[in-house]
């Protein structure tokens, strides 16, 4: 059996005291980075040390314990020991060559605190100040750049997840310049021409909305043509008979029935 790691977004609004204890712990965690980075800057500088944050967390306890620093004491260790591990990453990255060295943190009115999760994934928070204060957290990194190969392997698991059924149709499928209508294929369609009126039917055509129609065919067409061995169902409830699919999927074009009567047709090849 698999197992599926959830993310979820939650937004809080904390009251006046709330956002003052926010104020503090992030204030805590800025101090914490410049400060440890500026130790890791100038060990390597001086002596070619790389410390990790085994290191500096040797450092935090005594600190704890130092008299003017007992504030860090109040905060939650959580959010300390994750920012000390953010750190080791981002050197991480920098030594390998994939991002910048480390810059020192500014106060703003927005900002970020990192929890360690017990017996789970961390969590992150991003905390906005001004007004309304707003606290959103969620189990996992956002994605900043997706390919289509991460868009491809979330739609896989989050059709396992909701018991969906994901055809694949084969790349070279020539979805954009098939006539939805009459099944025309052009010889060519160049990339710039978003619309285009086929020759045989007339039917004018644009170039997205007529891919997206031929791609749904061409997967109905593949599973009702037992491509997939996987029961055929339009949600996770039971198994239907083919009309029933055609009927639910395909319900604006049930109106007509044309491009219906075309699937069936297909099917039955």
């Amino acid at each position: 059996m698999k197992s599926f790691t959830r993310s979820y977004r939650i937004r809080a609004y904390p009251n006046g005291a709330q956002r003052r204890l926010l104020s503090r712990w992030l204030g805590a965690t800025r101090w914490l980075w410049n400060t440890t980075l500026e130790i890791r800057s100038e060990a390597y500088r001086e002596c070619r040390l790389r410390l990790t944050w085994e290191d500096l967390s040797r450092w935090l306890t005594q600190w704890k314990r130092t008299p003017g620093h007992e504030w860090l004491a109040q905060v939650p260790a959580t959010c300390l020991t994750q920012c000390l591990r953010d750190q080791d990453m981002a050197f991480g990255n920098f030594f390998a060559h994939r991002a910048h060295y480390p810059r020192f943190k500014r106060k703003s009115i927005s900002a970020t605190l990192r929890f360690q999760g017990v017996g789970r994934s961390w969590a992150r928070g991003v905390v906005s100040l001004p007004k309304l204060g707003s606290l959103k957290l969620a189990d996992a990194r956002a994605i900043h750049d997706v390919a289509f190969s991460e868009v491809r392997r979330q739609l896989t698991y989050k059709s396992e997840w909701y018991g969906k059924i994901l055809i694949e149709v084969d790349r070279w499928y020539p979805s954009s310049k098939t006539c939805s209508q009459c099944r025309h294929t052009l010889d060519e369609l160049r990339l710039d021409e978003r619309q285009w009126r086929c020759p045989r039917c007339g039917f004018c055509h644009d170039r997205d909305i007529n891919a997206a129609r031929n791609l749904l065919l061409e997967g109905l067409r593949q599973q009702l043509a037992g491509c997939d061995d996987r029961v055929l169902r339009v949600d996770a409830g039971d198994a239907c008979p083919e009309e029933d699919i055609l009927v639910q999927v395909l319900a604006e074009e049930a109106r007509s029935g044309h491009r219906n009567r075309f699937c069936m047709e297909q099917a039955s090849f």
